[in-house]
């Protein structure tokens, strides 16, 4: 399933539910397909989601350099989370700064 994000002063964009449904847990939503934030609780979400991806890259980077070893050069290469959290942090820091919105639903 895709689920659509939009914002008042932004580009909408989908996601696939797998990828979405992680940042949203990480924004503090308890990965609800459906919902919004906006005023402080927007303030709030993309600060979470700022710091658990951190945190994710960090732990994510140390296991890949000791499995780096192991695995031969040819494989593909995953995209980080992070580089697929991108749209979504850049709406919420958008809307953070116009003191709008941000939400979210299936497509």
């Amino acid at each position: 399933m895709l689920i659509k994000f939009e914002a008042k002063d932004g580009a909408n964009f989908v996601m696939l539910q797998d990828v979405a449904v992680p940042l949203l847990n990480m924004m503090g939503t308890r990965g609800v397909t459906k919902g919004a934030v906006s005023g402080q609780e927007l303030s709030s979400a993309l600060e979470k989601l700022k710091s658990a991806l951190k945190a994710h890259t960090q732990t994510n980077t140390k296991l890949e350099s000791s499995e780096q070893d192991e695995n031969d050069e040819s494989e593909e290469q995953e995209v980080p989370l992070s580089a697929r959290a991108a749209p979504l942090l850049q709406m919420l820091e958008q809307a953070r700064k116009d003191e709008s919105f941000c939400m979210w639903g299936p497509e």
